[in-house]
């Protein structure tokens, strides 16, 4: 994933309400990411959704 790529999904996850992020008092400038309460309520459901990608991948592979 280019900087680029990666700019533009975690300002898509902000812009969600995703991710909140924070400036860290550092040298050089760093930046913290957290997961906000809504994305807290939504992992359930990535988790769910993997688990089934995952599952149905491999019974693919066994055909």
């Amino acid at each position: 994933m280019t900087p680029k790529v990666l700019s533009k999904e975690l300002q898509e996850l902000e812009d969600n309400l995703l991710i909140s992020w924070t400036v860290n008092n550092t040298k050089p400038v760093t930046v913290s990411y957290t997961p906000t309460q809504y994305m807290e309520e939504i992992l359930p459901v990535i988790d769910a959704l993997l688990n089934f990608g995952l599952k149905h991948r491999q019974k693919i592979k066994e055909k």
